[in-house]
């Protein structure tokens, strides 16, 4: 199972692009850089724009970004959303949202 979910045999971490900013503020992210395919969504200002910083914060490490369509919510506005029972049909792929529903994440974080 591990090996489709790689890129040229690294597992990939998928990130919004307001990530890039505090990634230096990892734990141990010097080992995660080396060790990940990151693949970045955009969010917010330009492409171009945020190209430019991502070259210089992942700097050394293998990462795409991915600017066709805008991201505009966050992984913890979902958990948010879960947490209030709220509806995230749509905002995550249906694998992912049965995997949620089945394992019942989320749901009890007080």
């Amino acid at each position: 199972m591990y090996k489709e979910y790689t890129i040229d045999g690294k597992p990939y971490l998928i990130i919004g692009s307001d990530l890039v900013t505090e990634i230096e503020t990892w734990r141990e992210i010097g080992s995660l850089m080396r060790k990940v395919y990151f693949i970045v969504l955009m969010r917010g200002t330009s492409e171009i724009e945020e190209n430019s910083v991502f070259s210089r914060r992942l700097q050394g490490s293998s990462w795409y970004s991915y600017g066709k369509r805008k991201v505009d919510i966050t992984s913890s506005e979902i958990r948010e959303r879960v947490k209030k029972g709220l509806s995230i049909r749509y905002l995550v792929p249906e694998p992912v949202l049965e995997y949620i529903k089945e394992n019942a994440l989320y749901q009890n974080q007080l």
